[in-house]
């Protein structure tokens, strides 16, 4: 069962213009959000003249950093996948560091490659 949260609406200009009455409206704000399951608020929403609304939900955004990984925090596969990145697979059994050493070689040798415009 989904469950929502409504709440009251944020406070009118002028109560006149609205299908609810002022009292109503402040005993809402001070009730505050209610957490009530999706059937009970669509039914809340048509009862209340527009007194209340659905609250929207929050959602939590992931955050990617756009960098390379150090080679020590990097998994095995993530260690392989670099290297034949660069076009340099393993061709024989490497140890770990053997192959951290060989990426920061990679690395340090294709800075070296890229070059200003003013030259």
């Amino acid at each position: 069962m989904k469950i929502v949260v409504i709440e009251p609406v944020e406070k009118p200009e002028n109560f006149s213009n609205v299908k609810f009455l002022k009292a109503d409206w402040e005993a809402a704000v001070k009730l505050g959000p209610v957490r009530v399951p999706y059937g009970t608020a669509m039914e809340n929403l048509r009862n209340s003249k527009g007194m209340y609304r659905i609250k929207p939900e929050v959602k939590e955004v992931e955050v990617k950093l756009q960098g390379l990984k150090e080679p020590e925090d990097m998994s095995n596969e993530e260690l392989v996948m670099e290297m034949t990145a660069f076009g340099k697979p393993p061709r024989k059994r490497m140890t770990r560091q053997a192959s951290i050493d060989f990426i920061k070689d990679l690395r340090a040798k294709a800075l070296e490659m890229i070059g200003d415009d003013e030259d």
